[in-house]
């Protein structure tokens, strides 16, 4: 990234991730007046939002309001899902949501996020490193940042997948570690073939989730093993694979028993038809196995992310879908209405007035997508698997956040 020694911008943006390089691509290249946009970030995203064997399921036209045009995000995804599969282990059984038309792109965190930094380039974003050490002053006249490599200062500024730290309290922004699930992510990616994955999951792949798993020996409360499921995200020549283990304690395994925790997974997603069968000789050819937590820090009360001449989104705003744990689709739809928020306020008098539009605008977008159920999906399993209504509210509750 290019060092920003000095520079006057519209909007500043600090933070790694996608939510950051979302929010900045919206302002510089999304509105009908194109912002000039410093994105201040460590270099060093969150795990949550760089490994391979996450996952996303983002609706295409959530881009359009970046001013990313639809021919540009097949080189942002890994192609279209039409639906989604569920299986359980225990019930022997299988429902599954079929959609007339795309569900929805796939997406990696790692992907999406070297393909958005492009696009900031090539928007004229000022790449900057620097958020580690970075002081920020709020004032009457605007925002400003300043660390090792230099300053910057803008009208407004924005805040995302920032652990708790000075940052937040320079804008006023309150630091409650929410209350909540917490969630340990294990995932994998398995390489195959083009024929191969289109033998198993058809021309028009869905979604693929395995649930009532046998985790037993593994030292997990009866709990995390109910509510614990996992998944696999078909792509043109490998299949992402991931088990979540959710639970209020967040509960993980030992380190040293994640490759058999892996093993016995990957083997009862090949028994649901969850993943192609293998051969003997690869069955265990298999990638690194990535571990993760969401929410990965500590998050911002859900009424505290409009500041001084600011806001937070992202993972640090606890965008993060009750239901699934998915977090790069809600943090999309949650940058769109945040870049058009700033965009407004950034030459508006009554600036602080268009930032509180931003709540709203959430809420009435998100709200049911970020709260919690009021029972477990676990327990609706049986009804999903004897009820086909049932099974696609099921569905697209996970996959959109609709209301159950």
């Amino acid at each position: 990234m290019a060092k920003a020694r000095s520079s006057s911008h519209d909007a500043l943006v600090i933070g790694d991730g996608v939510a950051a390089a979302l929010t900045a691509l919206t302002l510089a290249a999304g509105g009908k007046r194109k912002r000039s946009v410093c994105l201040l970030g460590t270099g060093n995203p969150s795990p949550a939002d760089v490994v391979a064997a996450s996952y996303a399921l983002i609706d295409p036209h959530a881009f359009t309001p970046m001013g990313i045009a639809r021919a540009k995000v097949g080189l942002l995804t890994d192609g279209a899902l039409r639906g989604m599969t569920v299986a359980g282990v225990r019930d022997a059984a299988r429902a599954q949501y079929v959609s007339r038309s795309v569900s929805g792109c796939c997406a990696d965190g790692a992907r999406l996020l070297r393909g958005l930094l492009s696009l900031c380039r090539s928007a004229g974003v000022t790449l900057a490193r620097g958020a580690a050490d970075a002081r920020c002053v709020v004032a009457d006249g605007g925002v400003e940042v300043t660390w090792s490599g230099g300053r910057a200062s803008g009208r407004v500024g924005l805040l995302t997948d920032l652990d708790a730290g000075v940052q937040a309290d320079s804008f006023g922004l309150r630091q409650v570690r929410m209350a909540g699930r917490l969630a340990r992510c294990y995932g994998t990616v398995l390489p195959s073939t083009p024929a191969r994955m289109r033998k198993a999951f058809g021309a028009s792949p869905a979604l693929q989730t395995v649930w009532q798993l046998d985790l037993e020996g593994f030292d997990l409360s009866p709990e995390a093993v109910r509510d614990s499921h996992a998944w696999v995200l078909p792509r043109k020549d490998a299949a992402a694979v991931g088990l979540m283990i959710s639970g209020e304690r967040g509960e993980s395994v030992a380190p040293a028993r994640v490759e058999q925790l892996m093993t016995r997974v990957l083997a009862q997603l090949r028994e649901q038809r969850a993943l192609p069968v293998e051969t003997e000789s690869d069955a265990a050819a298999h990638g690194p196995i990535e571990t993760w937590q969401l929410p990965p820090a500590a998050a911002l009360e859900i009424e505290s992310h409009v500041g001084k001449r600011s806001l937070a989104l992202g993972l640090m705003g606890g965008f993060v879908a009750a239901l699934s744990g998915q977090w790069i689709g809600p943090t999309v739809q949650a940058a769109a209405i945040a870049g058009l928020v700033l965009d407004k306020a950034a030459k508006d008098p009554r600036l602080q007035d268009q930032l509180g539009a931003f709540s709203v605008q959430w809420r009435q977008k998100m709200s049911d997508r970020l709260r919690s159920p009021n029972t477990r999906l676990a327990f609706l399993l049986p009804l999903a698997f004897a009820n086909q209504q049932i099974a696609d509210r099921f569905c697209r509750a996970y996959l959109f956040g609709e209301n159950f």
